[in-house]
């Protein structure tokens, strides 16, 4: 983006964010894109999502003068949400539309996972264990490669 395109954006920006009645930050980490897409799409009639760097995002909330509060809570990867319709309806729409997903290398996770007795125990006896994650909220199934000579193949552990 050039730099007159830049002023631009943060001047029209600037304006929807006043013309708006409701404006709300999305955190984008590790929100795959047809999610978004598919929350963009169910908002369409009555809300915009903007995508776009900090700095940008920064300006136009300085431009507009309405959103100066929300300077704090822009922070990594944000989309911003402008809405006229009922901040609750439109929070349900978005919280509605939930994906389970493997988790990456170097994610957080978003809840405390607990580790299995029986994962302990195969570690305990000397195996390769693994886990592997099914989803957000079932995640502990369990499977242990036997190193030991007596235990010869695969032990499966269900959690």
């Amino acid at each position: 983006m050039l730099k007159s395109e830049k002023i631009k954006f943060v001047n029209e920006l600037g304006n929807e964010i006043s013309n708006y009645k409701g404006v709300a930050i999305m955190p984008l980490n590790g929100v795959p894109d047809r999610l978004l897409q598919s929350i963009r799409n169910q908002l369409k009639p009555g809300a915009k999502i903007v995508v776009a760097r900090k700095n940008l995002l920064l300006k136009a909330f300085e431009k507009s003068g309405k959103a100066e509060k929300l300077k704090n809570y822009v922070d990594g990867d944000v989309a911003l949400l402008l809405t006229n319709d009922d901040p609750f309806s439109v929070y349900k729409k978005i919280t509605g539309k939930v994906l389970k997903l493997g988790a990456k290398p170097s994610q957080i996770a978003p809840q405390d996972i607990f580790i299995s007795k029986a994962y302990a125990e195969a570690v305990k006896l000397g195996l390769d264990a693994e886990i592997y994650d099914t989803g957000i909220t079932d995640l502990l199934l369990a499977k242990a490669s036997a190193q030991a000579g007596a235990l010869n193949g695969k032990v499966n552990v269900n959690a």
